[in-house]
Formats: structure tokens, C-alpha cells, sequence
């Protein structure tokens, strides 16, 4: 059998197997899982921003409270300005991501015709298309090897 027959059927075997119910259905709960995890570290992200603001806020008041009891070195002065610089960032980073995600309304798209879209787009060559199926197949060859 010439190569590219036989690369062309071993493609159509995957991607029938990969059609399958239980594929589609690992696909849609992957990405559920993803979604979730990357919106429970931003959850993370947020809270451990919002607890670094208040502890810089009370080094700037001490800082502040030094200063105007009479300690203005370059040392203090210098910590003042790079404490209030962080908290600045950290409150640029905060408006910025709060706005979007308490907005924002997420939305699953169609998984399923998501998925068939990546499986008959295989024979593309998408590196991603590749690793995607690779990993599937990989997870579930007990599960063909015993259905078979």
C-alpha cells in the first residue's frame, strides 16, 4: 500500500475515533476545567493584588509618619517613592483586570461543533490540531484497546 494511502486511512480511523461521543465529550470537559482553573488563578491573582495594596498602604503611612516627624533621608525618601510606585502599579493592574472580568459574561461556544471543526481540520497539519488529538488518543488507547 503507497505511503500516502496509507496515511490517509490510518487519518480516517482517527479522526472516526476521535468523532466518537466520549471524545467530544472529554474535549468539552477539558475545556470547562481550563476555563475554570484560569478563572479560579485570576481570582487568586486579584485577591493576593488587593492584600499587597494594603500592606503597602500601611508601609506608606509609615513612611509618611517618619517623614513628618522630622526623618527625611535619601534612604527613607527613596523607599517612599518605590512603595507608592508598586502600589501604583498594582492599583493600574487592578482596575484594569477587575472592569473586564466583572463584565465580561462568559460564554461556552458550541463545544461539539467547536471539536468536530478541530478533528476534520487534522489533515491541515496544525501543529496544535496534532498535539490535541495526540493527547486524547494517548489518554483513552486502555479504553480502544479494550473496546476493540
Amino acid at each position: 500500500m503507497p505511503r500516502l494511502e496509507l496515511e490517509s486511512a490510518l487519518l480516517g480511523a482517527i479522526k472516526q475515533k476521535l468523532m466518537g461521543a466520549e471524545y467530544q465529550q472529554r474535549f468539552a470537559d477539558e475545556v470547562r476545567q481550563f476555563m475554570k482553573d484560569t478563572a479560579k488563578n485570576a481570582d487568586t491573582e486579584r485577591e493576593s493584588r488587593r492584600a499587597r495594596i494594603g500592606r503597602l498602604d500601611v508601609e506608606i503611612e509609615n513612611y509618611a509618619n517618619a517623614t513628618g516627624g522630622g526623618l527625611k533621608s535619601a534612604t527613607l525618601l527613596e523607599r517612599l517613592a518605590a512603595t507608592e510606585s508598586e502600589r501604583a502599579q498594582l492599583m493600574k493592574e487592578k482596575e484594569g483586570s477587575g472592569s473586564r472580568t466583572e463584565k465580561v459574561v462568559r460564554c461556552l461556544p458550541d463545544l461539539s461543533v467547536r471539536y468536530e471543526r478541530i478533528v476534520s481540520e487534522m489533515e491541515r497539519g496544525s501543529a496544535c490540531y496534532r498535539r490535541m488529538s495526540c493527547r486524547l488518543v494517548k489518554s483513552c488507547e486502555v479504553s480502544w484497546a479494550t473496546s476493540q
